[in-house]
């Protein structure tokens, strides 16, 4: 027996069935050359045999080789969806122009002072999301974007916190959004943003915020 399959027969420590459970995981730029091998890593590592969404973190030497050992993959049954990371338009056209299956998901940074609208245009017309990291600004910056004035008065406004009024744009703006935190208050707060909507108004007043400012590296 595999350790793989040594690791399915333990009971998850949560206590939740796996098919309720999206996973969602990357290829490192170093994984690239030999990405079959760092595929079954992974699957190891995290005790499954499969994987919901599998990424690519960033544009890199044997980006294309490792993009069709994920597509490879997905026909084998280990991965059930594939995407990219930190994709721009220039190398987000030359993965889609080389793939069989055209990627689920773009993850870049985008939050109000970068929001990215033509890239979700443009994305939207080839039937892959745009996911956001960084939604509320990244380290260092999320206190700034907190206290950007519109999203003060309208957290005053709809009674809630200015996170909650930035996660709420980002959804209504079609983004799929993908805050973290360890605290738990915090995390039961992001997802208390489904009993409100933003008028579209106060959406045009948050889109005004958009500086072309990218704080992340990338």
């Amino acid at each position: 027996m595999s350790r793989l399959q040594k690791k399915m027969q333990r009971k998850y420590r949560s206590g939740v069935p796996r098919e309720e459970i999206f996973i969602t995981t990357k290829l490192w730029t170093p994984d690239y050359e030999d990405a079959e091998h760092s595929i079954d890593l992974c699957l190891e590592r995290l005790g499954t045999t499969y994987i919901d969404l599998l990424l690519l973190h960033y544009p890199a030497a044997n980006d294309e080789k490792a993009y069709q050992a994920m597509e490879r993959a997905v026909k084998a049954g280990k991965v059930r969806s594939i995407g990219l990371s930190n994709f721009f338009r220039e190398d987000f056209d030359r993965i889609l122009k080389m793939a069989e299956i055209p990627p689920a998901v773009d993850q870049i940074e985008t939050h109000l002072h970068h929001q990215n609208v033509e890239l979700k245009k443009y994305l939207d017309s080839c039937g892959t999301v745009l996911e956001s990291w960084f939604p509320l600004g990244g380290r260092g910056q999320t206190e700034m974007m907190f206290n950007e004035p519109v999203v003060q008065k309208l957290a005053k406004e709809h009674g809630k916190s200015p996170a909650q009024i930035i996660l709420r744009w980002h959804l209504q703006a079609g983004h799929v959004v993908m805050p973290g935190s360890t605290n738990a208050a915090h995390i039961k707060e992001n997802y208390e943003i489904f009993d409100f909507s933003l008028t579209e108004d106060e959406m045009q007043e948050l889109s005004r915020l958009e500086r072309n400012a990218l704080y992340g590296g990338y």
